[in-house]
């Protein structure tokens, strides 16, 4: 039972089986230790009494509480579970073929797939009306039908002219109008349309309209084509299929399914070896056809043994027939991958006027709402939760990398390679995120010469194709914009390998404009990637840098974009790390913040500044940039409004910081990032700067500089922090000609 539980997690809630298999795991050990029956043993009808008797253990309680109520989301899902497997029982899977001729037949045996464009489609249409009540037979019906061949400059040969044929195209392929419903069937070769016929074509009934009546009335089988004995067996096994609903009902259901329009989509070949069988199942639910759909795009051999219900070449022709004529009306969209494998996705036009006719038949359990009521933004449980994980951080350096999120959605973190950086951001965002879709880690690579590696490009060859990234970037600001509640975070390993500009600048740009990134010309839309892509304020983006031979210094432009955090390793805390080495748990993070995400957010879109302290704090600032303007590192107001952000923020999730300590911050993470140069520029520089963060009773140069062993956490210290960073690069400037606040 296990095992088909997590199918069906893989199914219904793919991005969060993590959550629900640990939790699933944890129900277990709980009955078993108070010898209470397997979850495995639990029915519908004694579900609720075996859920009464595990929620009523002690233990139970403490682990939900602490968990963010995972085990009562496992056990609803659970339920649900149960629910559709019951609900399933009665088909087979694999399907049975009902009858020999099961087969989805559009309109003629040998479909000519040009004729179902609406021009070709609606042009005959019209000249039908001309001709309605007699016979299609006539010279001057041929005629109309050669003109409209010429007006459309069609290689499809209306007339049958070009090869000497007696039968035009209604006589050969009338099928297609009376599939329809657009054309009776008569007899004496006497062209008569239905109503809805007429109604098209005198314009009063449009494409739109055209296509939502095929939606809720098109069926299988199709009366007006099938011989009665066909038409016979359908009945005698109580089959009756809407097509075109159901290839949308599918779609609507992988829409509910996932946040991404990527994955809205369908081929031909689901199509013909997955849904066709599985519709001789009228009850079957939708939830169903979608399972059966995403195992097939993992591996396709498990479905080689599935009926085959297009045993011919024009069988299959006939089932494509259903996605292209829905794409030449424009409710599908269709995309040709590079290996001539072809998708129709779902589009704005379905989805606005055909949606709403979509009733899903599971109800839909959302992770969030399964989890309990969001509470206030606590650092102290995310530091507590390294530390329970083997993670050897500060609560300083954890608090400074948060408070620097929430002051700016762009936070570079640097240092020595090994010290944790990307493990802190990794840690992170799986504490705080619900689920694992909400974030990526991308390596940057040392080829990154431009944007496409994160933005994708448009097929200069295909101008109706856009080329999505490997790196999933799109996807996932895609999915951020459609959950504004949920932060999304994109972290970006080793920054520096390539020149951060030349892959980064449109994010650089739109990080202060709030504008959009432009991905192509106007007009089309592919994939569901729009033309102009809107970075949110819900996205956040953690770059780490690592410096030595191989990697590229950052520009004045891009720190002055971010915070930029320093990692390094103390003697006591490579002493306390050697001393406690233990295994990294980081399963044991996940979402365990997550009740806190909105809470994040909020703190996140607020732009207070610091109030407390304010005279001191300008005071300071002021005296930093006089100095710093010696050496052109000076701040504009952008960096100034950052600082006084961040002090804020400090303030909010840590109060016991000083005042001294969250300028001491700011110094370090805002100001001193954009120092380097010669000997001779920096050292004057450095010694000024180094004499703020003392107290006058201290001579900067010989009782700091110059000492090996100094106490940076003397009482004479205002900014411990800085005045670290700031000896180090006038010992390097010193020792090497040059310095930068980068270090290998």
């Amino acid at each position: 039972m296990k095992e088909q539980f997590i199918s069906w997690l893989e199914r219904e809630k793919p991005k969060s089986i993590r959550h629900y298999t640990s939790g699933y795991n944890t129900i277990e050990k709980i009955l078993s230790d108070n010898k209470l029956p397997s979850i495995n043993t639990w029915t519908l009808s004694n579900f609720e009494s075996a859920l009464d008797n595990i929620k009523s253990l002690e233990n139970f309680s403490n682990l939900n509480s602490s968990g963010n109520n995972i085990l009562t989301a496992t056990l609803s899902n659970y339920k649900k579970f149960m629910e559709e497997k019951e609900e399933t029982a009665q088909f087979n899977i694999p399907p049975i073929k009902p009858f020999e001729n099961f087969k989805w037949r559009w309109a003629v045996t040998t479909p000519s797939e040009g004729i179902n464009t609406p021009e070709i489609l609606i042009g005959v249409l019209q000249v039908l009306l001309k001709h309605n009540g007699q016979k299609h037979a006539t010279q001057e019906f041929q005629d109309d039908l050669l003109a409209l061949q010429t007006k459309l400059n069609t290689r499809i040969d209306l007339a049958k002219v070009d090869r000497g044929l007696n039968k035009n195209i209604i006589e050969n392929s009338g099928q297609y109008w009376k599939a329809l419903g657009l054309l009776e069937n008569s007899t004496g070769g006497i062209i008569n349309l239905t109503p809805l016929g007429n109604s098209i074509a005198e314009g009063r009934t449009n494409y739109d309209e055209f296509i939502k009546h095929l939606y809720l009335n098109f069926k299988l089988p199709n009366i007006h084509i099938e011989s009665n004995d066909i038409t016979q067996e359908w009945r005698d096994k109580n089959i009756e299929i809407l097509p075109i609903k159901l290839i949308f009902n599918i779609l609507f259901q992988l829409k509910r399914q996932s946040k991404s329009p990527s994955d809205w989509y369908i081929t031909p070949e689901e199509l013909k070896d997955i849904v066709v069988p599985l519709s001789a199942y009228t009850m079957l639910p939708m939830a169903e056809y979608t399972k059966q759909i995403i195992g097939y795009r993992r591996n396709t051999k498990p479905y080689e043994s599935w009926p085959n219900c297009t045993p011919g070449d024009n069988d299959f022709r006939m089932v494509k027939e259903y996605l292209l004529f829905l794409w030449n009306f424009g409710f599908l969209d269709f995309l040709e991958l590079r290996d001539k494998s072809k998708r129709y996705y779902l589009n704005e036009k379905s989805i606005n006027i055909l949606e709403e006719y979509y009733k899903p038949d599971v109800r839909e359990i959302n992770v969030i709402t399964d989890l309990t009521e969001q509470s206030e933004f606590d650092i102290k449980k995310f530091q507590d939760s390294c530390k329970n994980v083997g993670l050897v951080y500060t609560d300083k350096l954890i608090t400074r990398f948060v408070s620097s999120l929430l002051t700016k959605p762009f936070v570079i973190l640097t240092g020595l390679s090994g010290s944790g950086k990307t493990k802190l951001a990794q840690a992170f965002v799986e504490w705080v995120c619900q689920e694992v879709s909400q974030y990526r880690i991308i390596p940057v690579g040392a080829d990154w010469t431009n944007r496409e590696p994160l933005l994708g490009y448009p097929n200069a060859l295909k101008p109706e194709e856009y080329v999505k990234p490997d790196s999933g970037v799109i996807d996932l600001i895609l999915q951020a914009l459609a959950n504004p509640d949920l932060p999304h975070f994109l972290i970006l390993d080793e920054m520096n390998l390539s020149h951060v500009e030349r892959y980064f600048a449109d994010f650089l740009s739109v990080i202060e404009s709030n504008e959009e990134i432009p991905l192509y010309a106007e007009g089309t839309v592919e994939n569901g990637v729009p033309a102009k892509l809107k970075v949110p304020s819900n996205l956040f983006i953690i770059g780490t840098v690592n410096i030595d031979e191989t990697t590229n210094m950052f520009s004045p432009k891009v720190l002055d974009r971010a915070n930029t955090i320093e990692f390094r390793v103390s003697k006591n805390e490579m002493k306390f790390f050697l001393e406690n080495i233990k295994d990294i748990n980081m399963d044991a993070l996940m979402s365990k913040g997550a009740t806190m995400s909105k809470a994040f957010l909020d703190m996140a879109a607020k732009k207070s500044f610091a109030t407390v302290d304010i005279e001191e704090i300008n005071q300071t600032l002021i005296k930093f940039f006089g100095e710093l303007t010696k050496t052109g590192a000076e701040f504009g107001y952008r960096s100034a409004t950052e600082i006084l952000r961040l002090i804020h923020q400090l303030s909010e999730i840590d109060t016991g910081l000083t005042t001294n300590e969250k300028i001491d911050i700011g110094i370090m993470q805002k100001l001193l990032p954009k120092l380097h140069g010669s000997r001779r520029k920096l050292t004057p520089i450095l010694e000024t700067l180094g004499s703020f963060c003392v107290s006058k009773d201290l001579k900067i140069v010989k009782d700091v500089f110059e000492k090996q062993d100094f106490d940076f956490k003397t009482a004479e210290v205002l900014y411990p922090l800085s005045l670290e960073k700031i000896t180090r690069m006038y010992k390097g400037a010193i020792d090497n000609g040059f310095a930068s606040y980068a270090e290998a």
